[in-house]
């Protein structure tokens, strides 16, 4: 980029920052462009775990990341399986191929990820070298490895993101704020764990009020897998916590 006219001969001082896509944070699944998804190897939440491409797994937990934005435009990439780990680059090195693995979030910028538009796609570019995460080679084989590698522009580095939902007519509203406010997420008739409720980008454990439509009952639990001590709710005696 050419820098002149008016500003040729009479720079002083320099200030380059990170400046990503704002306003991404939720829980994904990131689909690679040629179709596959980011998993975790093995269903593995262990330290040092690979993160990998396979087939898509709908709504299997291990498929799903949570973008949480730590700057501007730059984001932490947490398994939603375990929040406490995510995308670190290996040894915070930068040379072309350096695996991008699971790890214990500590903030790093080897942690940090910006998102750059590409179209309908995004590059996740690593903060402390600028190189780009990518499917190496171009790969379709399921179980290849994330790594790092210079930004050509290329495809093999360009991600969807996808958002998981609710099939059917949401019949139920929960909220993460007393008197249904703050994050909402709607449910149709069914049953949700706690890693279900997560995958559609909702925490069960901050749930404080519900809304249900006449005709249907809503029972909370205190323990996941529909355990511990119960609540039944219907739409005259909607919570609100």
């Amino acid at each position: 980029t050419y820098v002149g006219g008016d500003w040729n001969d009479k720079i002083s001082s320099i200030k380059i920052e990170a400046s990503g896509v704002t306003r991404l944070g939720g829980v994904y699944k990131i689909k690679g462009h040629n179709g596959k998804y980011l998993d975790l190897d093995g269903n593995s939440n262990a330290a040092n775990a690979a993160i990998v491409q396979y087939d898509n797994e709908g709504l299997e937990i291990y498929q799903h990341w949570q973008l949480v934005e730590v700057g501007t435009g730059v984001y932490s990439i947490k398994a939603v399986s375990n929040t406490s780990r995510g995308w670190d680059v290996y040894y915070g090195k930068v040379e072309n191929r350096t695996q991008v693995l699971l790890y214990d979030y500590n903030g790093g910028a080897n942690q940090q990820f910006i998102a750059v538009k590409r179209g309908d796609y995004y590059q996740f570019v690593a903060r402390h070298c600028g190189k780009v995460v990518e499917i190496p080679d171009f790969s379709t084989q399921n179980g290849e490895w994330i790594k790092l590698y210079d930004n050509n522009n290329q495809t093999c580095s360009y991600w969807q993101l996808e958002k998981s939902k609710p099939s059917g007519v949401p019949i139920s509203t929960v909220y993460d704020d007393s008197n249904y406010g703050g994050a909402s997420l709607g449910l149709p008739e069914g049953e949700y764990t706690s890693n279900s409720l997560r995958i559609f980008g909702f925490n069960p454990g901050i749930m404080t009020s519900a809304k249900i439509l006449p005709g249907y009952r809503m029972t909370l639990y205190s323990e996941d897998n529909f355990t511990g001590n119960t609540k039944i709710i219907d739409a005259n005696t909607s919570y609100v916590g």
